[in-house]
């Protein structure tokens, strides 16, 4: 009988990753530099995606985003690589209401500007972002990008705005 239940709890067991599957974020909008170079040889504003998967420690998340911009043959491209810190105040209804959140981000971000003086650049940059979380997967969110430097006189400095969907 010991047996019995034992093999039944086994059979039925799900494993753990099953019950807590790490939650990926996917994002689509638009940057709009401030700077008024990289205004001046892209369309403004670039489009913009990223990725970003929450790990299970300490409300920690990886991003990868892409925001790319062109005009008359030149382009810009920025790729920002950054760690995250996302806090979330407690709210009792954020299933019924949603539920709002902030935080701050530091990486790298992988620059080319292409056409005429092209140029790539890996510089270290940060952005701090506020966000709403519906009550459902969907999401809109604001980021604000820093970035120590840029290629060829462009920087991705900028107001980056996203409607997004958490899987």
């Amino acid at each position: 009988m010991v047996a019995t239940a034992l093999v039944g709890a086994i059979a039925t067991a799900r494993p753990a990753q099953a019950q807590s599957p790490i939650p990926i974020r996917l994002k689509l909008g638009v940057l709009a530099a401030t700077d008024p170079d990289v205004r001046d040889v892209t369309h403004s504003p670039m489009f913009s995606g990223e990725v970003e998967v929450r790990l299970p420690v300490s409300q920690l998340s990886v991003s990868l985003g892409y925001a790319y911009g062109e005009k008359g043959g030149t382009n810009f491209r920025s790729i920002p690589l950054l760690v995250n810190k996302i806090f979330s105040p407690p709210n009792p209804l954020a299933g019924t209401v949603g539920n709002l959140y902030y935080g701050a981000g530091l990486g790298l971000y992988f620059l080319h500007r292409g056409g005429h003086d092209s140029g790539s650049n890996t510089n270290f940059g940060g952005r701090g972002t506020i966000g709403y979380q519906f009550p459902n997967p969907f999401f809109v969110e604001a980021q604000y990008h820093m970035v120590a430097g840029g290629v060829k006189g462009l920087s991705p400095n900028g107001l980056a705005l996203y409607g997004g969907y958490k899987f």
